[in-house]
């Protein structure tokens, strides 16, 4: 099952660096920017206009807007982690508590990838290890599948995301052998109340 990513989803757009795999290192986990321009994100955040402002004045160079269609584009040459620390910066603390939450909900165990993340976990040196390679494995496996996606002129791309669920719940399956059950304990209460990430058809939330 093909879907075109389009209406409130937001598009990634990996230009000059999925043609070439030695000069990107696909990311494992969506960018915190990434997710702050979903609208329903921003609403459940109580974003203001102000604050809005402000998001959008930092994001102005790579957001291409369409209607209800969001398309972000992503270089290879760009420093994703100072964008993060730049959006993030405009939310008060409330606001930062539960957007890592809902990153976390959205990007699964995979968010162990990042250090930060792995450190609020007490993941040991060992379990790097061992987590190391699986996350390697799995961005072979992510930059595979979305070179063979296909693009309607870079404006949309149609996307399995049947099989894209396959991949994370495999991924996530392989994380959580490596981690104890207080871990374990602690991821699942670190996610907060579940949050749906877009609408359906219906207008209802899926």
């Amino acid at each position: 099952m093909t879907r075109t990513m389009k209406s409130l989803t937001t598009l990634v757009l990996l230009l000059s660096a999925l043609t070439a795999r030695a000069q990107f290192e696909f990311p494992l986990t969506q960018p915190k920017f990434v997710l702050m321009t979903n609208p329903l994100v921003k609403e459940h955040l109580k974003v203001s206009s102000e604050q809005t402002s402000k998001i959008d004045k930092v994001l102005e160079d790579i957001v291409q807007r369409d209607g209800d269609k969001v398309m972000v584009v992503l270089r290879g040459d760009m420093d994703m982690t100072d964008l993060d620390k730049d959006v993030l910066a405009v939310l008060d603390e409330k606001q930062r508590v539960r957007f890592a939450q809902l990153w976390r909900q959205q990007n699964g165990l995979v968010a162990l990838s990042e250090e930060k993340t792995a450190a609020e976990f007490s993941v040991t040196d060992e379990q790097k290890k061992k987590l190391s390679k699986i996350f390697e494995e799995y961005r072979t496996e992510l930059t595979d599948f979305f070179m063979n996606q296909h693009s309607n002129g870079n404006e949309e791309v149609s996307v399995d995301r049947k099989k894209m669920e396959e991949m994370k719940k495999g991924v996530e399956a392989k994380i959580r052998v490596e981690l104890t059950e207080e871990q374990q304990k602690k991821w699942k209460e670190s996610l907060g109340e579940a949050f749906e990430f877009e609408k359906k058809k219906d207008g209802g939330v899926q």
